[in-house]
Parts: structure tokens; C-alpha cells; sequence
């Protein structure tokens, strides 16, 4: 079974750097806790920044001639999701859109990895999430799970491995994952 396939959050791609602007917006949002405010700075920086979004949408945006503000349409994003985590301004910077492009996508992973981490019941595993820890500490070793080695040891890591190492490491905040945290991110 394929560690790739088991831990199957959205695929989405995650130019270097980090624009300190849209940081700082998100970082001043006050209707998120503080850890929803980090998840969304390193969620737009590994996987908006890093993965070359910001570059592919101004490519785009050139090619069919739209022209900055862009205007963010709130009735996409229901139930409250650009009012709590959006940054605040309808009017937005390249930089900006290319975070919002992303929001439903950030948002959906980091509820679903809030809600399955609290239903876990470490002290009642189900066979297969027993059957699935045990398999990865066998292909990867004892301790938490450092995908990127394991991977690696396995064969060469390819684009795709880098887009799931780039979303675990946003919603976790770091690449040696424990054992509640692989079953959350399943």
C-alpha cells in the first residue's frame, strides 16, 4: 500500500520568497487563533509561494488581461470563509488573490485535520489505523515519520511527494510527523 495513496489530502500546488504583505495581514487577523493564523502563513507560503502559484496566476491574469485590484466575489466563498479568514480588503494585490484563490482549499484541509485529530482515540485504534502505523514503521522506522527520508529511501522524490511534504508540513508545522497526526492527515 502506497504511503502516498493512504494519506490522501487534495493535491494542489504548493517562486521562492514570501510575501511579507499578505504575511502580515494574516498574521493580523484577529477572528482566527493563533494557531489558524500560523497554519494559513505557512500553508500560503509553502504551498501559494513555494509552489509557484503566485507566478502561474500573474502569467494567467497577463494572458486574459485583467488588471490590479482584482475583486474578490464573496458569494464564493460560503458560509463565512473569506470573513474569517480572508484578508479583510475586497480589493486585492496579485499577491493577495493568489492566497485567496487557495482559501477553500487551505480551509477544507485544516477542518478536516482539526476534526479527525480530535476523534481519535489513541487508546482505541481501529485495526486498520493500527495496520496502517505499523506498516509505515516498518517501511520508515520507529519514532515520528519523516515522509521526505522515508520516500527518498524508496526511490527518487518526485513532484507529487513534494506537493503532500509541503501540505503535511503547512498543516502540522513540521515534517516528523507522529502517529495521531499521520491518521489525522489520512
Amino acid at each position: 500500500m502506497s504511503v502516498l495513496v493512504v494519506l490522501g489530502f487534495g493535491l494542489y500546488g504548493c517562486s521562492q520568497g514570501l510575501d511579507n504583505s499578505v504575511a502580515r495581514k494574516i498574521a493580523g487577523n484577529r477572528s482566527l487563533t493563533k494557531s489558524e493564523r500560523e497554519y494559513a502563513v505557512r500553508y500560503y507560503k509553502f504551498c501559494v509561494v513555494e509552489s509557484g502559484y503566485v507566478d502561474e496566476l500573474a502569467q494567467r491574469v497577463e494572458k486574459i488581461g485583467f488588471k490590479e485590484p482584482y475583486t474578490v466575489q464573496l458569494a464564493a466563498y460560503p458560509n463565512g470563509i473569506y470573513e474569517k479568514w480572508g484578508l479583510g480588503s475586497t480589493q486585492l494585490l496579485l499577491e493577495e488573490k493568489a492566497y485567496v484563490d487557495k482559501l477553500r482549499h487551505m480551509v477544507t484541509n485544516w477542518e478536516s485535520y482539526q476534526r479527525k485529530l480530535k476523534a481519535i482515540d489513541r487508546n482505541n485504534l481501529t485495526e486498520e489505523q493500527e495496520q496502517l502505523l505499523r506498516s509505515l514503521h516498518e517501511k520508515c522506522g520507529e519514532g515520528p515519520i519523516n515522509f521526505r527520508n522515508c520516500w527518498s529511501q524508496e526511490s527518487k522524490l518526485t513532484n507529487e511527494h513534494e506537493v503532500y511534504l509541503r501540505l503535511y508540513k503547512a498543516i502540522t508545522g513540521h515534517e516528523e510527523l507522529l502517529d495521531m497526526e499521520i491518521l489525522a492527515l489520512r
